[in-house]
């Protein structure tokens, strides 16, 4: 394994948690943090994946497959990079568009491996990435 390859070697953490579910307004912002439980020199880019602000993409990705009868694309994800910040990474993300959102992050090392946030639940997943649900309501006026 070259020094640029960190596969296996970095543990993140992300808040809020993969797996966990919210209920925010539009409106709001929503601040998502990765850290790593050690330090590395390898340069690292880390994203977040999210479908935030792409609700019509995933409304499309949704309803189409249904009207065609094609196989249901994932259609709306996008990586936003995440700022460092004393260690660790931050973004914050406008709440622009009332749904059902999705968002993890992944670090990328030098050889481009991708490293994903893991939960306690992680080991049943085999390697897939859990993501935490965000719902968005039409202002906080309004009874959910």
């Amino acid at each position: 394994m070259s020094e640029a390859d960190s596969r296996g070697e970095l543990t993140l953490t992300l808040q809020p948690a993969p797996g966990s579910q919210y209920l925010r307004f539009v409106g709001d912002t929503i601040r998502f943090e990765l850290s790593l439980a050690q330090t590395t020199t390898i340069p690292l880019k880390v994203r977040l994946r999210t479908t935030l602000g792409q609700a019509r993409e995933v409304l499309r990705s949704i309803i189409e497959p249904v009207e065609s009868g094609s196989t249901p694309t994932d259609e709306g994800w996008r990586d936003l990079e995440m700022s460092p910040d004393g260690g660790a990474w931050h973004i914050d993300v406008a709440l622009n568009q009332v749904g059902f959102f999705k968002a993890t992050a992944h670090v990328r090392d030098a050889s481009g491996f991708q490293h994903w946030a893991k939960t306690s639940r992680s080991a049943s997943t085999r390697g897939t990435p859990v993501l935490g649900t965000l719902f968005t309501a039409p202002s906080r006026a309004c009874s959910v």
